[in-house]
């Protein structure tokens, strides 16, 4: 199995390291589902909001 890759990204106005699920891309105005990179949170919905250039996006919980 391949392992998960890490995103940095801001959920709401929080810095946060999340996985996203199904190995999807962040793109603008996309609903995601995601969790915590770190302590393995269940399963969590956002809106990407925003992408910067350098791949950092933000999302707002939905």
């Amino acid at each position: 199995m391949a392992k998960a890759k890490i995103h940095s990204c801001k959920v709401g106005t929080q810095p946060a390291l999340v996985i996203l699920k199904g190995n999807t891309k962040p793109a603008l105005g996309k609903v995601i589902s995601f969790r915590d990179a770190k302590n393995g949170s269940p399963w969590r919905t956002g809106l990407v909001d925003r992408i910067n250039p350098d791949g950092y996006f933000f999302m707002a919980l939905i």
